[in-house]
Order: structure tokens, then sequence, then C-alpha cells
């Protein structure tokens, strides 16, 4: 069974949690950017969760969900979840940035 809009959208925004907490919690400042790293992340998040609450992306068997609005056009569903499993990728790349900058002592910067 294919995995549901509602499912992907509960992944990134659990993603979008753990970048936040890893940009926000790290102390890093390597580069002189990490608040407003972590202000962009958490202000992105709250955009997301906005659309998926407008949309009812979130909903799960529901007549208001997006999963069910879609279910008669296939290729906006198939858009969506190819937009969605994208950006679980890019988030779980993003994660990898502070433990990878973190596990790195870097003479120039300290």
């Amino acid at each position: 069974m294919e995995a549901s809009i509602a499912s992907k959208v509960s992944k990134c925004l659990q993603l979008f949690k753990t970048l936040s907490d890893l940009t926000s919690g790290a102390g890093l400042d390597v580069t002189g950017q990490s608040e407003e790293t972590a202000s962009a992340v958490i202000e992105t998040k709250k955009r997301f969760a906005e659309w998926a609450r407008i949309t009812g992306a979130h909903q799960e068997n529901r007549k208001i969900s997006l999963d069910q609005r879609l279910s008669g056009s296939s290729d906006l569903k198939d858009s969506v979840m190819s937009f969605l499993d994208k950006l679980a990728d890019s988030l779980t790349r993003g994660k990898m940035i502070p433990l990878i900058l973190n596990s790195f002592i870097i003479p120039a910067f300290f």
C-alpha cells in the first residue's frame, strides 16, 4: 500500500522539528549565520504547517483530507507526493550539516 499524503506530511514535520532542534541547539557559529539559519528553518516549518492545515494535507481518512480530494486526480496526487518526498530528502540532508560541522574542528575558526 502506498503511503498517504498525510503520512508524508507527518514525516516532513518531524524532520523540520529535528532540523530546528539541531540548528537552534547546536551552538554553531562557524559561518556567523547559525541564528539566521535556525530562524529560517522555524519560519519555513511554520509556513509548511500552515499549508498542510489549509489544504488538509495532514488529515487522515477524512473527506476534507488532501488524499481524498485528490483521489480522482492521480497526476496531481503524484506531484504532491513527489514534492513531499523531495522535501523529506532535503530536510534529511539538512539535518546532517550541524552534525558534520560539530564533529570537525576547524582551526581557522577557533
